[in-house]
């Protein structure tokens, strides 16, 4: 994932595609290839005007923000059923490299 551009830029393809076309369109053809077959189907079949939609920064970020609030209700639920919890962080420092 760290080898993509932000936004998509070229119609949903299943196959991997020969130049970078970002990290939202790369994990969709990452679940398609995996398991799930109505997104495949939804992806493949669906109106033009909507697959193209999908392509829209403002598009990516509420399907993300959905799939965020999902996570989020999930691991809080677990959490309240647990006996006990501890949650671990960890940080990265990202160093750009100066040009001379």
């Amino acid at each position: 994932m760290g080898r993509q551009r932000p936004y998509l830029t070229t119609p949903l393809d299943v196959a991997e595609p020969f130049e970078n076309d970002g990290n939202f369109l790369a994990l969709l053809r990452f679940r398609i290839s995996s398991v799930d077959k109505v997104l495949e189907d939804h992806c493949l079949n669906s109106a033009k005007n909507a697959q193209y939609s999908l392509y829209s920064p403002k598009i990516q970020n509420e399907i993300l923000d959905i799939a965020l609030q999902i996570v989020r209700e999930h691991v809080v639920q677990q959490a309240r059923q647990a006996i006990c919890w501890s949650l671990l962080a960890d940080e990265t420092i990202w160093i750009v490299p100066s040009v001379n």
